[in-house]
C-alpha cells in the first residue's frame, strides 16, 4: 500500500488529472480493507485465492492508471520514479513501473526494470517468470535463459515452468535441450497444448534440417 500512498500523494503534488487521483484512492481503500482483513483471527481471513485475486486486480490497476493518465504519459513514468526512490528496495515498485513500460512499448527498457525486481525478490516466481518474459521480449534471450532456469529450478514440478525454459533454448537454436523440457513438461502435464505444439514444431524443424 505505500507504494499507492505515495503514487497518490506525488499525483496531488503534481496536479494529475481528477479521475486519476480518484481511482488511487479507491485502490489504497481496497487495499487497507484486504490488509485489515488479514489482521483478523484466521477464521475470518480470505483465502489464498481471494488474496491473489486481489493481488491480480491491482496490477490490473496500476494499467488503468497509465490509461487514465495516457496524454500525460511523461509525468506518468516521473510518478512511478519517484514511487522507486521513496521505496528503492520494494520490487513492487519495480514491477508497476515495468507494467508501465510495457503498456507504452518501451520493452527494452521495462525489462531493465523487471531485472531489478526479480534481483531484489529472487525467491518469487512468478516475478522472476515476469522478468524472464520481459528480456525474451526485449531479444535478451541469454538473460532470459538464466531467469528462466531460476524459475525452473523454483517450481521444479510445475509443467510450465519446464515448457517455457524449452521455448527459449528452442528460440536460441538449443533443440535437444529444448526437447527434454518439453517432454518433461508433459510428463508433468500430460496432453499441454502449447508445450505439444512447441514439441511438433520442434521434431519438424529437425526432420527438415536432416534433409
Amino acid at each position: 500500500a505505500s507504494c499507492l500512498r505515495q503514487l497518490s500523494r506525488l499525483c496531488d503534488e503534481r496536479t494529475c488529472q481528477p479521475e486519476v487521483v480518484h481511482f488511487l484512492k479507491q485502490q489504497i481503500k481496497s487495499q487497507n480493507s484486504l490488509l485489515n482483513t488479514r489482521g483478523h483471527s484466521s477464521s475470518s481471513r480470505l483465502s489464498f485465492n481471494s488474496i491473489t485475486s486481489e493481488n491480480n486486480r491491482r496490477s490490473e490497476g496500476y494499467m488503468k492508471l497509465a490509461a487514465l493518465n495516457k496524454t500525460k504519459a511523461s509525468e506518468s513514468e516521473e510518478l512511478f520514479l519517484r514511487a522507486i526512490q521513496n521505496s528503492p528496495d520494494d520490487p513492487a515498485a519495480y514491477v508497476n513501473y515495468g507494467q508501465l513500460l510495457v503498456q507504452l512499448g518501451k520493452v527494452v527498457e521495462a525489462a531493465g526494470v523487471y531485472l531489478k525486481a526479480a534481483e531484489l525478490a529472487p525467491r518469487q516466481h512468478a516475478l522472476v517468470t515476469s522478468a524472464a518474459i520481459a528480456l525474451r521480449q526485449a531479444g535478451r534471450l541469454a538473460e532470459a535463459e538464466v531467469l528462466y532456469r531460476q524459475a525452473r529450478d523454483l517450481k521444479p514440478y510445475d509443467a510450465t515452468s519446464h515448457s517455457n525454459l524449452g521455448a527459449i533454448f528452442h528460440l536460441q537454436g538449443k533443440y535437444r535441450q529444448a526437447a527434454s523440457c518439453y517432454r518433461e513438461a508433459l510428463r508433468l502435464a500430460p496432453g499441454d497444448h502449447i508445450t505439444v505444439t512447441n514439441l511438433h514444431k520442434l521434431r519438424n524443424l529437425l526432420a527438415r534440417n536432416k534433409r
